[in-house]
């Protein structure tokens, strides 16, 4: 059976009424953004949109239109649409198309026709009707096709939740074992090793030895002296799998053991490592459906104990004493306390009451919708709020939640600058609703590559004859940051930083290193988030700043596409940054250290160090002194690239140093004559043969390959000058004689160019 630990890892089993129906309008109205959100980004960001006019609010004072709210009654913008958009706040798409039509029906409203706000308010309807229609028009054709849809993954069935079959799956990053190291690309053909380790793309397939070399197997766990549980044997070339990079990965289903309905695992708040033993699964709509139960015995219980109450009390003498009879406790020991205000027992905030959730639900299982009956629909613009706290019930075990996480000093710092800032936004959270953890803390090695080692000293105040040590050591911490939505414990934004102390060497001493920042959009409400994310990093800079860092940094570049930093799985609707996105991103942050006095001064690495180290070099020793070395930093896999081209490139000049000018031209030919085109320059034209009688009236001067081989042969060429001349004549002849579309046309200009390079 399962244990009360195990239940209590459930978002589930803890989640309120109020947070299931929350969730569940979530899931409903998920669909709408995802189709919407692409309308309205066309709108924020189209021409007659002039510097976002329509993106913010209207503010009177600073338009100097001091009767403005006396004209419009209900003031809108697009902003104020995307984050409604964004909060999920639209039960159905008419409602959103509502709030953008507002937006331009004011500005046309208040403005004269011929002002330049009324045309560009004109065009952007007219652009939004088109839009809105194409969404419409969308969403029809992805509801037949889901309904089409049928695979093995979801064998045709229907989440009774959220309402949709397949939920598709970033797939993982595969890189290549290889010398490329490379990712391997979506569709690709690749090869994997029997125990599933390593990967190779085709091209460095191709040119592995028969036998692989041995690595350690990251697949075998240590025993507990440390030691790997056997050495993994050297593998033939020959006993690799391949595989096509092309399998889908969805989330998986669940059944609830209620009303025998699938659902998705995430929709139905399932957490598969809780499920422990044979304990039963019930979906978030059932568990309503036993809550509205259990008030109804609970009324049923009070009535008549008040009914029995007045009759004693009729019967009775009047110095009689007499009380109501305890209310019967609700079944499974939940006991629920509701206020009087309404008999509603949910907390409506939009349409998708509880009693269309259960009538939904009813009829995808075909099963009786008398429960529905029960319940009060309440409207989308106002509704009863219903206040629902869960009395004391018998003791069980803790409740596992980011709340619960150990805390540092480090985490509570972090916080309570996040809380303050909130405060100062005037959206304070809810108690308890944010959790800031310090989630790792480890002490860490970095390899430094013999390249680096070899072309930097030390540098910093190091004493002569000083090298760079072949591994650095530092504290490797996790910050993650949590918030309770809708009942559930959700990991919104998540960063990993990089400490080197005092006692690291000159070049690292005192600073800190921001190695990976992940987010998710999901933070609530949606226009703090930025904010609230800046507020972190600026928090953490304060931290270390205070514990005597002095030094912090922070590389600015986005993650390719397809690929994530920490988070393995983003929203489908949420994009990647661009590069100068992202560069405004950290620049808005560092504004906000500044004004918070916690950054004086931002530079870039390359002026304070390439550039500036690279002038200062002394004679002793020209090697420039070495920049922060950080664990997983872009330039050091950059340098080390740069350098191994060097070097080829050196041992290329080197060989080719060493040949006669006859061996370089003679290297040049064949490079020219091996490829396939060059077949038709091989030998003398012919006019008679190939048709071409005036080919000499119009070529005063034939040549062709094969006569300038023999003369390279007879060395016959005085300079390497006049063998270039010979060959750029073979193909411009081709080119003089023979129309732009021809093949020899086409063909000469692409050997001239290879003979170039």
């Amino acid at each position: 059976p399962a244990t009360d630990a195990s239940l209590s890892l459930s978002a589930l089993s803890v989640a309120t009424p109020e947070d299931l129906v929350s969730h569940l309008q979530a899931l409903r109205r998920d669909f709408i953004l995802r189709v919407l959100r692409p309308v309205l980004n066309r709108l924020m960001s189209h021409t007659s949109n002039r510097n976002g006019l329509f993106n913010t609010p209207v503010d009177p004072v600073a338009l100097n239109i001091p009767n403005y709210l006396d004209v419009i009654s209900q003031p809108m913008d697009f902003g104020t649409v995307k984050c409604r958009l964004f909060s999920l706040e639209y039960d159905e798409a008419d409602a959103f198309a509502a709030d953008a039509r507002l937006v331009l029906s004011n500005a046309i409203t208040f403005n004269p026709p011929s002002h330049p706000v009324h045309q560009c308010a004109v065009a952007l309807q007219a652009e939004f009707d088109a839009e809105y229609s194409k969404a419409q028009t969308r969403l029809v054709r992805d509801a037949q096709k889901k309904d089409e849809h049928h695979c093995t993954l979801c064998q045709g069935q229907t989440c009774a939740l959220c309402g949709d079959k397949c939920l598709r799956l970033e797939p993982p990053v595969l890189i290549c074992h290889g010398p490329c190291s490379a990712r391997i690309k979506r569709g690709c053909v690749f090869y994997v090793s029997p125990d599933a380790c390593r990967v190779w793309c085709q091209k460095c397939h191709a040119q592995l030895p028969a036998e692989l070399p041995e690595e350690p197997n990251e697949c075998e766990s240590d025993d507990e002296d440390g030691v790997v549980d056997g050495a993994p044997e050297a593998a033939a070339a020959r006993q690799l799998l391949k595989r096509k990079f092309d399998e889908d990965i969805s989330e998986a289903w669940v059944q609830c053991d209620r009303c025998q309905s699938w659902v998705h695992q995430v929709c139905g708040l399932f957490n598969a490592r809780a499920n422990v033993g044979e304990a039963e699964l019930t979906c978030p709509i059932c568990k309503l459906k036993d809550v509205a139960g259990e008030l109804r015995l609970r009324d049923a219980a009070a009535a008549a104990g008040a009914a029995a109450a007045a009759g004693a009390a009729s019967a009775a003498a009047p110095s009689a004493a007499s009380s109501a009879p305890a209310a019967v406790p609700p079944p499974g020991g939940r006991r629920w306390r509701r206020s009087s205000s309404s008999s509603s027992i949910f907390s409506s905030t939009s349409s998708l009451s509880r009693s269309s959730i259960l009538r939904s639900s009813t009829s995808n299982r075909n099963s009786n919708s008398s429960s529905s009956s029960t319940t009060t629909t309440s409207s989308s613009r106002t509704s009863t709020t219903t206040t629902i706290t869960r009395s004391r019930r018998r003791s069980r075990a803790p409740v596992y939640s980011a709340a619960a996480l150990p805390r540092c000093a480090m985490s509570d710092f972090i916080e309570l600058h996040v809380l303050r800032r909130l405060d100062e936004l005037g959206m304070p959270p809810p108690p308890g609703s944010i959790s800031i953890r310090v989630v790792s803390s480890i002490t860490a090695t970095h390899d430094v590559s013999s390249v680096v080692r070899r072309t930097f000293k030390p540098g910093g105040g190091a004493p002569p004859g000083a090298c760079i040590p072949r591994e650095l050591s530092y504290a490797s911490k996790a910050l993650c940051m949590f918030q309770c939505i809708d009942g559930a414990e959700v990991c919104l934004f998540s960063m990993y930083v990089q400490e080197h102390g005092a006692d690291a060497p000159s070049f690292n001493a005192r600073r800190v290193y921001v190695a990976y920042l992940d987010s998710v959009e999901y933070f609530r409400p949606r226009a703090a988030r930025t904010h609230v994310y800046h507020e972190i990093l600026a928090a953490y800079l304060d931290w270390a700043r205070r514990r005597g860092f002095r030094t912090a940094h922070i590389w600015s570049c986005p993650p390719q596409r397809g690929n994530n930093f920490i988070f393995w799985a983003h929203p489908e609707h949420q994009k990647t940054p661009t590069r100068e996105r992202l560069m405004t991103w950290y620049r808005l942050m560092l504004r906000r250290c500044e004004a918070l006095g916690v950054v004086h001064a931002v530079e870039n690495l390359h002026t304070t160090h390439f550039q500036a180290d690279a002038a200062a070099a002394a004679l002793d020793d020209p090697r420039p002194p070495v920049p922060p070395l950080f664990d997983g930093d872009y330039w050091l896999d950059e340098i080390q690239r740069l350098l191994r081209l060097v070097e080829r490139k050196s041992d290329a000049d080197f060989v080719t140093d060493r040949m006669s000018p006859t061996e370089l031209c003679r290297g040049a030919l064949e490079a020219v004559t091996v490829l396939p085109q060059a077949a038709a320059f091989m030998e003398p034209v012919d006019p008679f043969a190939h048709q071409c009688a005036d080919y000499f009236d119009v070529i005063k001067h034939p040549m062709d390959l094969g006569a300038v081989a023999a003369k390279l042969a007879g060395g016959e060429y005085a300079t390497a000058e006049a063998f270039a001349d010979d060959v750029r004549l073979v193909f411009a002849n081709g080119v003089t004689y023979n129309p732009p579309k021809h093949p020899v046309h086409v063909a000469a200009r692409a050997l001239a160019a290879t003979f170039d390079r």
